[in-house]
């Protein structure tokens, strides 16, 4: 089928295509699809997509999946290279972002998370925060850092906070430092700098449980 009897196909024609159909689309004939014919595929067509489906879509178009369809995306689909592509992350809503399944969060590769823009991670639930892996932290930009609430802040686990650079904790606002949990304050890191990046008004910020939290290492 050409492209342009592709777009013409109904919601109801679109439904009735079995998966294993979609599966032998060619690029042009993915691309082709409508916002109007996304969002009525069914979560059992799309779920067994090959990642490179997905990565095919028109990136603007990626905003008429529904949640249900987010959340059907498997974590090959989401964490693949041949996956959700960077240039398609940006387009998906607050509410997509709210969906996207905790182990999925956990497989973004590098460049899709700096790909997420300050709206998107201010989306995220205290949950899908603490799926990001350690590795996975010092891909936010400090900019976008600091744009963390402080519920999301005191959300991030000690696994996390021993990944966080200097400028990520730099670029924290004074209500933020006052979020962090006391338990994380030990394990920030001393090996690459990031005890050392706490500026005058954050250190002035900091709590007495805070303060006594830092260990003998940290201090010297």
């Amino acid at each position: 089928m050409t492209s342009e009897q592709i777009q013409g196909i109904s919601s109801r024609q679109i439904q009735a295509i079995e998966t294993q159909d979609l599966a032998v689309f060619a690029q042009a004939q993915v691309e082709s699809l409508t916002e109007g014919q996304i969002a009525v595929l069914t979560t059992g067509q799309i779920s067994p997509l090959d990642p490179t489906f997905i990565k095919w879509l028109v990136a603007d178009r990626v905003d008429a999946f529904t949640t249900d369809q987010i959340v059907a995306l498997s974590t090959a689909q989401f964490g693949s290279a041949n996956g959700i592509s960077l240039e398609q992350i940006p387009y998906l809503s607050t509410s997509q972002i709210r969906a996207i399944e905790t182990q999925d969060i956990a497989v973004l590769l590098g460049d899709r998370i700096e790909a997420l823009t300050t709206a998107q991670i201010a989306g995220f639930s205290t949950a899908q925060i603490q799926a990001f892996q350690a590795s996975q932290i010092d891909e936010f930009a400090a900019v976008d850092f600091s744009k963390f609430s402080t519920a999301q802040i005191a959300a991030i686990t000690t696994d996390q906070f021993g990944a966080i650079t200097p400028d990520q904790l730099s670029a924290l606002s004074t209500a933020q430092i006052v979020a962090i949990d006391a338990q994380d304050i030990a394990l920030i890191s001393i090996g690459q700098g990031t005890v050392g990046a706490f500026t005058t008004a954050q250190i002035l910020a900091l709590s007495t449980a805070q303060i006594v939290a830092f260990t003998s290492l940290q201090l010297s």
